[in-house]
């Protein structure tokens, strides 16, 4: 088990100096090399590797992934971490800098769809997810607790956390309006938090005709009863979209599950790809992406300026503590 080999790593390694201040955090951001340089998902295994390396190497760190990004966090050689084949760094930060952007991306901030609900919780189970198994330390556990803090207040004091919504709420509402003048079913691809939410904004006016595909039979089984669904296998799919009015993809599957093959002729339905990368094969007429769902979703300029400016005030913040605590050591030093 994943937590079982990192855990064991932290216990038996010997004591390494590392960076102790914010002066030593890095942060890069990574994507993963596709064919012909586009972007895509980074492998499912991103985090657990740059944890182990983590623990191997002495270097606190922490991994945030989400379907927009993947960004590693840590006091020390960050570029160790994430050193390998299939994927490439973009954006480098450091110091203050690189705290500054994590404080932007908990108030989602730094999202393609600005202000999005979902990265503050991200960012916390990243966190707790480094805690446990013993990598993150109390430095970077400091800063990620600031940052979510910051991101909290930015959101809910800026008024963000009540002008926008996330993107299973966009897809249910644009599910939801094109089923009131069609006929057929309305298909949701997976069974996790994010398909939980497509369903519970469906449910409220198409229950009757939501269908659940999910892979593993039992799970599937449990969420259609949870919310008093049909149910279908995954690999039945295709027969399922011959009677569908909507399709949404909301799976963390690296695959694409919605082939062009699988899509009637003659009644195309409308398709919502949630997935990153997709799950809905990207040649086919009409799909509708993130891309399209944030489009056009920018708040107000006032507010995003209102939570830019909470923000800088909590690195701000941050900065003058770690000036402090500096000038302590030094005293202590000379002493």
């Amino acid at each position: 088990m994943f937590e079982t080999r990192v855990t064991s790593r932290v216990r038996h390694r010997a004591a390494a100096p590392v960076g102790n201040t914010i002066h030593a955090l890095r942060a890069v951001c990574v994507s993963r090399k596709a064919p012909g340089g586009a972007p895509g998902a980074v492998a499912s295994d991103a985090v657990e590797t740059c944890l182990l390396r983590g623990a191997i190497l002495d270097v606190p760190v922490c991994a945030v992934s989400t379907c927009e990004r993947f960004e590693v966090y840590a006091l020390g050689d960050v570029e160790a971490l994430v050193n390998r084949p299939d994927v490439c760094a973009h954006d480098r930060y450091t110091g203050e800098h690189a705290a500054a952007h994590l404080f932007r991306v908990a108030a989602g901030l730094d999202s393609r769809l600005v202000g999005e609900p979902h990265i503050l919780g991200q960012v916390r189970r990243a966190a707790d997810l480094a805690e446990s198994v013993g990598v993150l330390g109390s430095v970077l556990r400091g800063v990620f607790d600031r940052a979510i803090r910051c991101g909290k207040r930015a959101r809910s004091e800026s008024g963000l956390d009540r002008v926008t919504t996330g993107y299973a709420d966009r897809a249910a509402a644009r599910a939801s309006a094109f089923l009131d003048g069609s006929r057929g079913d309305a298909i949701v691809i997976g069974t996790g938090a994010i398909a939980r939410e497509v369903v519970a904004g469906l449910a409220a006016d198409h229950q009757r005709r939501i269908v659940v595909a999910g892979r593993h039979a039992e799970r599937t089984a449990c969420f259609g009863e949870t919310f008093g669904v049909r149910t279908t296998a995954l690999d039945r799919l295709p027969d399922a979209m011959r009677a569908a009015a909507a399709v949404i993809a909301a799976t963390s599957s690296p695959r694409t599950l919605v082939h062009a093959r699988d899509v009637p002729a003659e009644r195309r339905p409308l398709l919502i790809d949630l997935g990153m990368p997709g799950n809905i094969e990207a040649s086919i007429a009409g799909r509708v992406g993130l891309d399209e769902l944030a489009a056009g979703s920018c708040p107000a300029a006032p507010i995003v300026g209102h939570a830019e400016q909470i923000v800088r005030a909590h690195v701000e913040r941050l900065v003058r503590r770690e000036r402090r605590s500096e000038g302590v050591r030094s005293t202590e030093r000379v002493r």
